[in-house]
């Protein structure tokens, strides 16, 4: 048999065999292991987001999408640490209230440096983008308000 040789000189066989291993492996690696195959963070609410950008058909319903799912998770945020507020002590409930302050002031500046960043950009696909990275951080607050609250719950 004939070994098939790119210009380089490599056996092309043995790379393609290679290549289908390491994918193979992979796979294999995924199914085995669900928090490699899947996001640990999966929430509920990600999935009535998804549903949103599923129904989209064209980016300005995309936008909207956007923008609901930041409405979604701002909401859930607020529900969350009104909840998480009422469980902890006079001090930890201060604390967390004095956190939270500090974290809008970081969450506006972020907002205004996402904003920014997205301005150098022209056409219609940078506004759900620019959406979706101010609903992400919202979305990373809510999960660890949400881990404080359920350690809580734990107790």
């Amino acid at each position: 048999m004939t070994t098939l040789k790119n210009c380089c000189g490599l056996n092309l066989h043995r790379l393609a065999r290679r290549a289908i291993f390491a994918l193979c492996s992979l796979l294999l690696l995924c199914a085995n292991f669900p928090c490699v195959a899947k996001d640990p963070r999966k929430d509920p609410l990600d999935k009535k987001v998804e549903a949103l950008f599923d129904k989209a058909k064209s980016t300005g319903d995309q936008f909207e999408a956007a923008e609901a799912g930041k409405k979604l998770w701002d909401e859930e945020m607020n529900r969350v640490y009104q909840e998480l507020k009422k469980k902890l002590s006079p001090a930890a409930a201060t604390a967390l209230q004095n956190s939270q302050r500090k974290w809008l002031e970081w969450r506006d500046s972020e907002f205004t440096a996402i904003n920014a960043y997205y301005d150098q950009f022209k056409g219609t696909m940078y506004g759900p983008m620019r959406v979706g990275d101010k609903m992400d951080i919202i979305r990373d607050r809510t999960l660890y308000l949400r881990d404080q609250l359920s350690m809580l719950d734990e107790l």
